[in-house]
């Protein structure tokens, strides 16, 4: 319960590869949308990973840290290289 804050932080970087700052753009919702989905998929599947690790024998905090980090750092790759243009 105490790196929920992380989960959280981890989710909101991908909140932010779905934002949109065009207000007219058409195809708006339809980010949005599929931002709405992948977020709750990757939030499903960081409990279950986090859960399998934890019981396979690894220490709890490693176990809960490893998957935010992972996610972490695929987001960040993702924004800093699909926003260079």
């Amino acid at each position: 319960q105490l790196f929920k804050p992380l989960m959280m932080a981890v989710l909101v970087l991908l909140a932010c590869l779905f934002v949109s700052v065009n207000d007219r753009d058409k195809t708006s919702l339809l980010k949005l949308s599929r931002g709405f989905i992948i977020g709750i998929v990757v939030y499903f599947l960081m409990e279950v990973v986090i859960r399998m690790v934890a019981f396979s024998g690894f220490s709890v905090i490693y176990a809960t840290l490893l998957p935010i980090i992972l996610v972490c750092i695929i987001i960040n790759f993702a924004i800093l290289h699909f926003y260079q243009a």
